[in-house]
């Protein structure tokens, strides 16, 4: 992908709040924001909204000013936003504080807002819709600025070897595809105008040509009213079901043709990606695909505009929306196989238009300007100065922050919104991370922030692999699963190690779950002097949260003595340990306390040990492993390991 944009004057930075992983409309718009932001080389922090939205179960959000930003970009629509906030913080108002709060809203109907949306209106500043039409149908209802800003469409490789047989579908017949999420209205979308059409177009069923609905989130009883349309059509399919943005690229890219009788669309995203893979598309030509569609570029059906005759959740009685005609949508698909040439010279225009009206630049660069327009109204405030480097070298040493991650997608806002407090150049860190046995999302989403941090840090490594090792029930610190489970994180450490660094000076290890520390952590913990260095780790009440960093006694010949109470089996896994002192135990303004073990917390070391052999053991090395085992073989290398009690990083209660 682009790198970010060259130099220039400073720019406003923004938080943008998406749904970055999941697997629908507002996830693909919220991943092309980000691309957006990225090409534009805005200063950003993205946060990841939970997909289904709830509140319930999760900590509030890091608020814009909290990240350091002058500006949020909240792209959900405002009930979805509630779901996911609960009883959480918004992210524009803070304590004491305030963004600048932009919506970006996608509604159909020109007739008013729901309540849910009316009530959230306050909060925001201006909103931005994808769409002229979308802009018409919010803007006579809210008293603030709105503007139509599309997302940019995100690169999505499609995988080569996926064609539709992946999907129950044998090859051969050209393929009408319609795609629509069920949840998003099913009148609005009307897929049974797509298959009244193409029951028109081709009244008898023919081997060399299919429909084929995909959905997600479809119910069964109007799976059977669908089906019910097509009575013994074994060429009319529906898949339903989620796909990655991979698979859907594929779906588009191996139909024939696009087809969307929609009522009425915010944007129509699905068109638009469909018309940049090259697909011929045939469409309503009514609401906001209109903005990247003309009779030049697609198949535009003629419509009527009718009210609707009964409630549609959300949508009230009498919105006025396009009934597209039966008749002219059942012949545009009778040309796409008449007249290929001339329907594919059409489709090659539309695919020039769209990737060039909805690519990263362009929507970045409209971003960028919108900004930087604020910010001379006055109306956002001035980005900060840029904070002087670290010491050490004139630019300051590189860093690689280092991190297995294991079922952590909700620790991940978190652990990226401290990543960008540190007081150090984004151009001076690499970012490296390992997801071994997630049975959660944590890969989608590191996968879905990947562009961002691409254009941010200096360099980003993800990794994936699965040891296959499941703890076992119960607290993950009984004894009787520490050697495997230690060992594996030994493993997942190296592997890391071996995959993500390179040039880099030091190599600091963070946890994922860690909730807090000070942003100028690496400059104290490289200040120390020494090639092995942790901070006092504690919990939220101040008790000291590692107890694998630990001080042990002299023996009679000076060496570091062991309490052998604290051995099983000849390793060094006390649940309880005896016979040590912890960083707890020292005064906050000791200085550098040479440590005989260290946690992974947070650790950070010289990247020349680890090019030397440094590593974590995964078998017992003088019966410590992983980080303990680390710190032995560091003395054994002629190495001083040294914790800091007066710099805290805070652990969640556990």
């Amino acid at each position: 992908m682009p790198g970010p944009a060259p130099p220039g004057p400073a720019l406003p930075g923004l938080a943008l709040y998406a749904h970055l992983s999941a697997p629908i409309g507002l996830g693909s718009a919220g991943r092309g924001f980000a691309a957006a932001i990225a090409a534009a080389g805005l200063p950003a922090t993205m946060v990841d909204l939970p997909w289904p939205a709830s509140g319930s179960s999760r900590s509030p959000l890091p608020t814009a000013s909290e990240l350091g930003r002058p500006v949020a970009l909240v792209a959900t629509n405002p009930d979805v936003l509630r779901r996911c906030l609960g009883d959480g913080t918004y992210p524009g108002p803070s304590a004491g504080c305030r963004a600048y709060t932009i919506g970006y809203w996608s509604w159909e109907a020109p007739d008013g807002l729901p309540e849910a949306w009316r009530r959230m209106c306050p909060l925001f500043d201006e909103i931005w819709t994808p769409s002229a039409y979308g802009a018409a149908c919010v803007a006579p209802f809210v008293d603030v600025p709105v503007l139509p800003l599309p997302p940019a469409l995100a690169p999505t490789p499609a995988h080569a070897d996926l064609d539709l047989e992946r999907f129950g579908l044998p090859p051969g017949p050209f393929t009408f595809l319609s795609v629509f999420d069920a949840r998003s209205n099913l009148d609005r979308k009307n897929p049974a105008g797509v298959i009244r059409a193409f029951l028109a177009a081709f009244p008898r069923p023919q081997p060399q040509v299919r429909l084929v609905l995909k959905t997600r989130g479809l119910l069964p009883r109007d799976r059977m009213a669908l089906e019910r349309l097509a009575p013994g059509r074994p060429d009319v399919h529906v898949l339903n079901g989620t796909m990655s943005d991979a698979e859907m690229a594929a779906l588009v890219r191996a139909c024939g043709c696009f087809v969307s009788l929609h009522r009425a669309e915010a944007l129509g995203l699905a068109m638009a990606e469909a018309m940049a893979a090259g697909r011929p598309v045939i469409a309503t030509a009514h609401s906001g695909n209109l903005d990247f569609m003309s009779p030049a570029t697609a198949g535009l059906v003629a419509y009527d505009l009718v009210a609707l005759a009964k409630d549609s959740p959300p949508f009230r009685r009498g919105v006025r929306w396009a009934e597209a005609s039966i008749t002219h949508a059942a012949d545009l698909m009778r040309q796409v196989l008449a007249h290929p040439e001339r329907v594919q010279a059409r489709a090659a225009r539309g695919a020039r238009q769209v990737r060039e009206l909805l690519a990263p630049e362009a929507v970045g660069a409209r971003i960028a300007a919108r900004l930087a327009l604020l910010e001379a109204e006055g109306r956002i405030a001035a980005p900060a100065p840029a904070r002087p480097a670290a010491a050490g070298r004139p630019d300051g040493p590189s860093i690689l922050v280092a991190t297995p991650v294991k079922n952590a997608a909700r620790y991940l806002d978190r652990y990226f919104a401290l990543l960008e407090r540190l007081d150090l150049d984004p151009a001076r860190l690499s970012i490296g991370l390992l997801d071994s046995d997630s049975t959660d999302d944590t890969w989608g989403r590191l996968q879905a922030r990947r562009p961002m941090l691409e254009a941010r840090f200096r360099r980003v490594t993800m990794v994936r692999h699965d040891f296959g090792y499941r703890l076992p029930p119960g607290p993950r610190y009984q004894a009787s699963v520490q050697r495997e489970r230690r060992a594996t994180l030994a493993r997942s450490r190296n592997r890391l190690l071996s995959a993500a660094l390179r040039d880099e000076d030091w190599v600091l290890w963070i946890d994922a779950d860690v909730c807090d520390y000070p942003p100028d952590l690496v400059e104290r913990l490289v200040a120390a002097g020494h090639d092995v260095v942790v901070p006092h780790c504690v919990l939220p009440d101040g008790r000291t949260y590692d107890l694998n960093t630990f001080v042990l006694p002299a023996g009679a010949d000076g060496a570091p003595l062991e309490d052998p109470r604290n051995l099983a089996d000849g390793v060094c896994l006390p649940l309880h340990p005896v016979g040590r002192r912890h960083l707890g135990d020292f005064p906050a303004d000791a200085g550098p306390v040479e440590v005989h073990g260290v946690g992974g917390t947070v650790l950070l070391v010289r990247g020349d040990l680890h090019r030397d052999g440094l590593v974590f053991p995964a078998a017992p090395y003088r019966g410590y492993l992983e980080t303990e085992g680390l710190a032995a073989l560091a003395r054994d290398m002629g190495h001083i390991c040294v914790g800091l009690p007066g710099l805290r990083v805070v652990h969640p209660a556990i």
